[in-house]
C-alpha cells in the first residue's frame, strides 16, 4: 500500500469530487424552483415580472448544472482510467513477485510449486485482484453518495429520515425472516 498511497489518496480525492458532482445537479435544481416559489409568493398575481428580477441567478444555477453535466463524465472517466492504472501496476508488482518466487524455486521444491499452481496465480489470482480493484471503486463511490445523500436529507429534512431509513430496514428484514420461515415449512 505504501508504494501506491499517492494514487490511492488521489483516487479518494477525486471519487469524492465525483459524488459531490453527482449529487449537486439536485440542489441546483432546487435552488431553481426555490427562487420560482418565492417570486410566486412575493407577487402571485405578476409572477412573470418577478421572475424577470431574479434572472441572473436562474441562469447562473442553470449555467452550473450544464457545467456539472459537461464535467462529471470527464470526472468519471478519468477516475476509472487512474484506477485501471493502479491496477495495472499492482498486478505488475504481483507478476513480478511470482516471477521472482519461480526463478528461486530450485528443482528440489519442484514438486511444491508444480506448474498449474504457478500457472494458476499468474492467470487467475492476479486478474481478480485487478478486478476488485475497479469494484472498489464503485463501492466506494456509490458509498459516498449515500452518504452525502443522508446527509443532504438530514439537513433539509431532519431527523425524521433516520427513522423512516430504520423503520424501512426493519420491515425489510422481517419480510426477509418470514419469507425465509414460509420457504422452510413449506
Amino acid at each position: 500500500f505504501s508504494a501506491y498511497k499517492g494514487d490511492c489518496i488521489f483516487i479518494v480525492v477525486t471519487m469524492v469530487l465525483n459524488a459531490i458532482l453527482n449529487i449537486s445537479t439536485s440542489v441546483f435544481l432546487s435552488n431553481v424552483i426555490s427562487i420560482i416559489e418565492e417570486a410566486e409568493r412575493r407577487n402571485p398575481s405578476n409572477i412573470g415580472e418577478e421572475i424577470k428580477k431574479s434572472t441572473d441567478r436562474i441562469v447562473g444555477f442553470l449555467l452550473c448544472i450544464l457545467a456539472i453535466n459537461l464535467i462529471y463524465p470527464v470526472v468519471n472517466i478519468y477516475l476509472n482510467w487512474i484506477t485501471y492504472r493502479l491496477g495495472m501496476r499492482v498486478k505488475s508488482s504481483f507478476l513480478a513477485m511470482i516471477v521472482d518466487k519461480i526463478m528461486r524455486v530450485s528443482t528440489m521444491n519442484s514438486t511444491k510449486y508444480n506448474e498449474g499452481t504457478l500457472l494458476n496465480y499468474i492467470q487467475v489470482d492476479i486478474d481478480r485482484i485487478e478486478n476488485c480493484l475497479s469494484q472498489l471503486l464503485v463501492i466506494l463511490t456509490s458509498l459516498t453518495s449515500i452518504i452525502i445523500g443522508l446527509a443532504m436529507i438530514y439537513y433539509f429534512i431532519g431527523v425524521v429520515v433516520f427513522y423512516i431509513i430504520l423503520a424501512t430496514v426493519l420491515m425489510n428484514i422481517f419480510y426477509c425472516l418470514v419469507y425465509a420461515w414460509r420457504t422452510a415449512v413449506a
